[in-house]
C-alpha cells in the first residue's frame, strides 16, 4: 500500500495560477482517485513564497516525514507549488530521492525514473524559477516607481516619523510624517554628535528621555550608529535591489535634520570609520556534487598559498574528502579543481552539449509524457465538443418536461447524470487548459540547452555552477578513476545500469597526483 502525502502552497499576495487550497485539494484526490492511491496526508503552507523553502513550515514538515521513511509519494498540483528555486529543487528532489520517495505532479506527468525525465525536471526547475523572476521584476519595478513618488513600500519606519494614508486612484498609499513627540529627540542625537559627544553619552540621553527603539526595546550602540547615518533623515528616499541601478531621491520626505548639521555627522563618522580589507570569496562550482568512492562522504574546496622563487605568492585550489585526516582516516589524494571542473566540463560537451545531440535530446525530453501543445489542443476539443453535445441534451431534456413527453423522475435522473459529467468535463478541461500553458515543445528544450552551451566556455564560476547543477548527477572519486554521472546521454554505448538501476555515464581519467 503507497502512502501518499501531497504538498499544496498558495499565495494570496501574488497568486499566479488563481487556483486556491480548495482546487488543489479537490485536483489532487481526483488524480489519487484515478491511480487507486489513498492519501494519507496534507501539508500546506498558505500566503508564502515559492522562491525559497525557509520560513515554510508544512514543507519541513513534509520534510521531516520523509526522512523518518513514512512516504513513498509526494503529489503535488504542479512542481511550482513546491519550489521555483532551481537549486534548491535539485536539492531537496536528490533528498527525496535517497529517501526512495517519488514526486508526482498531477498537471505535469514527467517520470523522473528516465534520464529524459531528469533533465526535463531540471529545466522545468529553471523555467519556473525564470518565470517567478519576471513576477519579481515587475513587483521591483512597482516598488521603483512607488519610492520615485515617495511613497512608504514597506520595511522599517525610522524613529521620528510615523504613516499617514492618502487616496491614489482606487486604492490607498502611505506616505512618511514627522512625528514631532520622536523628532525633537533624533534631531538631538544629531546635534550632540556633531558638537562631538560620544555615542555612550547620547545612549544615556535617550534612556533619561525614555525613548526606545520600534520593538519597545532600549536603544543600543549600532541603531544609534544606523539612526546617524541614515540619510532619510534629510529627507532622501533609497530603493537598492539587484539588477537595477540604485535610485536615490532627494526631498521625497520631510526632512527632519538640516544638511548643515548632516554633513558634519557624517564627517566625523567617516573620520572614525576603519579601513579594513573585504575578504574574497572563492567559489567551488561542483561542490556537493563530489563523492568519496572510498567513505561516501563529499569532498569540499580548499586552497592554500605558496611563494614562487621570484617571491610572489601563488594560490593553489584542490578538491578534498570531508573526512580526509579524520578520526575515521579516509586518505584519498585531494584532486586539482581547474583539473576536476575542466573534465566535467568536457563531458558535459561531449554527451549533451554540442549540435550532435541538442536535437535529440530535445526531442525526447519534450515526448517523454504525451505533454505536447498538440496533444492536448486535441484533447481539449474533444472535450468542449462533448460538453456542447451534453449542453444539447439538457435543454432537450427541459423542452421534454415542458411537453410532457418524459416522466418527470426519469428527466430528473437523466439531467442529473448529464450536469454531473459535465462538471467533471469542465473541471478536466481547466486543468488541460493550464497543463497546455506549461507544454515543454522541442524547440524551448533546443534554445534552452543552446543557451547553455554557449556559456559553457565561461570562466564566470556562478556560470559554471549553474551548467553543472544542470547537467551532472554526481562525481565519484578514488585515487584511480573518476567516475562522472550525468543526467542524460545520448550514446547508448557509454550507458550502464547501476545497482539501483539507474541509466549513468561513465566517465574514467587517470589523474597523477
Amino acid at each position: 500500500m503507497l502512502r501518499v502525502h501531497a504538498y499544496i502552497r498558495y499565495s494570496s499576495v501574488m497568486q499566479d495560477d488563481g487556483f486556491s487550497v480548495e482546487y488543489q485539494i479537490a485536483e489532487i484526490n481526483d488524480y489519487c482517485e484515478r491511480n487507486g492511491w489513498t492519501l494519507e496526508k496534507v501539508h500546506i503552507d498558505q500566503a508564502l513564497t515559492a522562491k525559497q523553502v525557509a520560513g515554510r513550515e508544512s514543507f519541513f514538515s513534509l520534510l521531516n516525514c520523509i526522512v523518518n521513511e513514512e512516504v513513498d509519494i509526494v503529489i503535488v498540483y504542479k512542481m511550482n507549488r513546491m519550489f521555483r528555486n532551481a537549486e534548491e529543487s535539485h536539492v531537496y528532489r536528490k533528498k527525496f530521492k535517497q529517501h526512495g520517495v517519488r514526486i508526482v505532479s498531477v498537471t505535469e506527468p514527467i517520470d523522473e525514473q528516465t534520464s529524459a525525465g531528469r533533465l526535463t525536471a531540471n529545466m522545468l526547475a529553471n523555467l519556473d524559477q525564470y518565470q517567478s523572476e519576471i513576477i519579481a521584476d515587475f513587483v521591483r519595478s512597482s516598488l521603483r516607481e512607488m519610492t520615485r513618488q515617495g511613497y512608504y513600500i514597506g520595511g522599517y519606519i525610522p524613529l521620528g516619523y510615523t504613516l499617514i494614508e492618502e487616496a491614489h486612484g482606487k486604492k490607498k498609499r502611505k506616505r512618511y510624517q514627522i512625528l514631532e513627540s520622536e523628532a525633537l529627540h533624533v534631531k538631538k542625537c544629531f546635534e550632540l554628535y556633531a558638537d562631538g559627544f560620544s555615542l555612550l553619552y547620547i545612549l544615556h540621553y535617550l534612556q533619561d528621555a525614555g525613548i526606545k527603539g520600534r520593538r519597545g526595546k532600549s536603544i543600543g550602540r549600532t541603531t544609534l550608529r544606523r539612526l546617524l547615518q541614515n540619510d532619510m533623515y534629510i529627507g532622501t528616499l533609497r530603493f537598492v535591489t539587484e539588477g537595477y541601478d540604485d535610485l536615490i531621491v532627494e526631498n521625497a520626505i520631510p526632512a527632519i535634520i538640516d544638511h548643515d548639521v548632516w554633513n558634519r555627522v557624517q564627517s566625523r563618522h567617516q573620520a572614525n570609520k576603519p579601513v579594513t580589507p573585504r575578504k574574497h570569496r572563492e567559489l567551488y562550482p561542483l561542490t556537493g556534487k563530489i563523492t568519496c568512492g572510498y567513505c561516501g562522504q563529499h569532498f569540499f574546496g580548499i586552497s592554500c598559498k605558496v611563494y614562487k622563487s621570484d617571491g610572489s605568492p601563488y594560490r593553489y585550489q584542490y578538491y578534498v574528502c570531508s573526512k580526509r585526516g579524520s578520526a575515521s582516516k579516509c586518505s584519498p589524494k585531494r584532486i586539482r579543481k581547474e583539473l576536476l571542473e575542466s573534465l566535467a566540463l568536457s563531458a558535459i560537451k561531449q554527451h549533451i552539449l554540442n549540435d550532435d545531440v541538442i536535437k535529440e535530446i530535445a526531442q525526447r525530453a519534450a515526448s517523454i509524457s504525451n505533454n505536447t501543445p498538440q496533444t492536448t489542443a486535441a484533447e481539449i476539443k474533444a472535450i468542449k465538443q462533448r460538453i456542447a453535445q451534453l449542453d444539447e441534451t439538457i435543454d432537450l431534456f427541459i423542452e421534454m418536461r415542458r411537453k410532457n413527453e418524459m416522466s418527470p423522475e426519469l428527466i430528473r435522473r437523466k439531467s442529473d447524470e448529464a450536469e454531473s459529467e459535465m462538471k467533471k468535463l469542465q473541471s478536466e478541461l481547466i486543468r488541460l487548459e493550464q497543463l497546455i500553458k506549461t507544454a515543454i515543445t522541442p524547440d524551448q528544450v533546443e534554445d534552452y540547452l543552446r543557451n547553455m552551451m554557449k556559456n559553457a566556455d565561461s570562466n564566470d564560476m556562478d556560470v559554471l555552477k549553474a551548467i553543472f547543477e544542470n547537467f551532472i548527477e554526481e562525481i565519484v572519486v578514488t585515487d584511480d578513476e573518476i567516475e562522472i554521472r550525468l543526467f542524460v546521454c545520448s550514446d547508448p554505448a557509454l550507458v550502464y545500469k547501476n545497482p539501483t538501476g539507474q541509466s549513468v555515464v561513465r566517465l574514467y581519467s587517470k589523474i597523477k597526483r
